[in-house]
This record gives structure tokens, sequence and C-alpha cells, in this order.
């Protein structure tokens, strides 16, 4: 699968995501480890891409909040939106368009198959 490929798969599961979360200002309690697909790290700035994770805190975050919140990763665009007490945001400020568990699952499931298609070689 070619990069374009991959492009329009992870648009197509941003589109799915509902958009209208918003975090409690000052709030990274969901901020820590992150996962990137190798299309969302290709894809990202480079600016940022120097930046080091330490321990379970988010280096995209500071008291501005998240630097990359543009290009923030699939993970981090289902925390809040998601009807599951993993994903759920601690402060209980969920979205009346949110995601079922069942519809999360089923974007995780397509998110780590492009996770596997981004470490093969890819064909231009």
């Amino acid at each position: 699968m070619n990069h374009a490929e991959q492009i329009n798969i992870l648009n197509d599961l941003r589109k799915k995501i509902p958009d209208g979360f918003q975090c409690k200002k000052g709030c990274h309690d969901c901020c820590g480890i992150i996962v990137w697909s190798p299309i969302e790290w290709m894809l990202l700035p480079d600016k940022f891409k120097g930046l080091k994770q330490e321990g379970l805190e988010c280096p995209y975050y500071n008291d501005e909040g998240c630097l990359v919140y543009e290009h923030r990763p699939i993970l981090c665009r289902l925390f809040g939106v998601v009807d599951n007490p993993m994903m759920i945001c601690p402060h209980k400020l969920l979205p009346a368009d949110h995601l079922t568990n069942e519809q999360s699952t089923a974007i995780m499931a397509e998110y780590i198959k492009l996770i596997e298609v981004g470490r093969e070689k890819p064909k231009e």
C-alpha cells in the first residue's frame, strides 16, 4: 500500500471520530504515552519530531495545551469521545455526539491494520 492510500485510510478514520470534544482548560489527564502510526509520524511536521518522551508524560503538551493538536494521532483523538471507562474523560465531559465502545473498537481495528501496513516497505 502506498503513502497516498495510507493517508486516505487515515483521513477516513479521522472522519469517523466526533469532533466536538473540548478538554477542560489546563487539563492533560488523558495525555501520556503517544502511539503513532508510521503514516501519522511521517505527516507530523519535523519541528515536533525531536521532542522526546520522558516517562509517562506527553512531550507535546505544555501550558498552552497540545502542541500537535491538528496532527494528533488517532488514539489521542479517541480520548473523551468514547463511552468506555478506559477512554472516557476523567471529568466526565462526554459529548452528546460520541462513539460507542463497539464503534471505537472497529476504528482501532482499522488503525492497527494501518500501523501494520506502515511497517512494510511502502510501494511508491
